[in-house]
């Protein structure tokens, strides 16, 4: 992991992680890669402003294969926790909004992808699957009624039945549209993803 410290917080960056997204840039042939890393970008920076702005000590942000860490010594409230859940997509909703005003004014088409590109990642972070945005909301919205056991077993099975629809939707595109199978790949991956944390 190569850490650089900026502004008191560490800042680290795993090699795998890096090697992905290198990897993925030179084998891009949509043009989408770039548009998916600002705007995956962006997302975290709306959870990691939403914690300044509360105050919260964050003291090192990994970026791993797979996930985003951030650590430091912060309690937030319920009603705060949300807040910062929401952050990530409502960044995500934000640069829609200015790609789509810039889209409107210059009519270049490029600022079409990055809008739709960050649209995308916005709603897919709210679906209610564990380890998402959505999930932890649900989860935060669950608990509230119910003991722990029955929070885990309600948002595993939310969290299923997201990824199985996600899945049986892809099966059909792949089936009957004769499209490529990445929406059958991401939804077993969230499915693993669920079960595995």
């Amino acid at each position: 992991m190569v850490e650089q410290k900026l502004f008191g917080i560490t800042f680290g960056v795993s090699v795998g992680f890096m090697s992905l997204i290198t990897f993925m840039l030179y084998v891009d042939k949509t043009g989408l890669m770039l548009p998916t890393a600002i705007a995956t970008f962006l997302h975290e920076w709306g959870h990691i402003l939403i914690l300044l702005a509360f105050r919260c000590k964050i003291e090192k942000i990994s970026f791993r294969l797979g996930s985003v860490a951030v650590q430091g010594c912060y309690s937030l409230s319920t009603l705060k926790e949300a807040l910062m859940l929401l952050a990530g997509p409502v960044a995500n909703l934000l640069f829609f909004g200015v790609c789509y005003f810039a889209l409107a004014t210059t009519n270049n088409l490029i600022w079409l992808n990055y809008g739709l590109v960050s649209l995308v990642i916005a709603i897919i972070n709210l679906l209610p699957i564990q380890g998402l945005d959505g999930g932890n909301l649900l989860l935060i919205f669950i608990s509230q009624f119910l003991d722990l056991k029955n929070t885990d077993l309600v948002l595993k099975g939310v969290s299923f039945l997201a990824c199985a629809v996600i899945i049986l939707f892809g099966l059909y595109i792949f089936i009957f549209q004769r499209k490529n199978p990445s929406v059958i790949i991401f939804g077993i991956y969230l499915l693993i993803y669920t079960f595995k944390t």
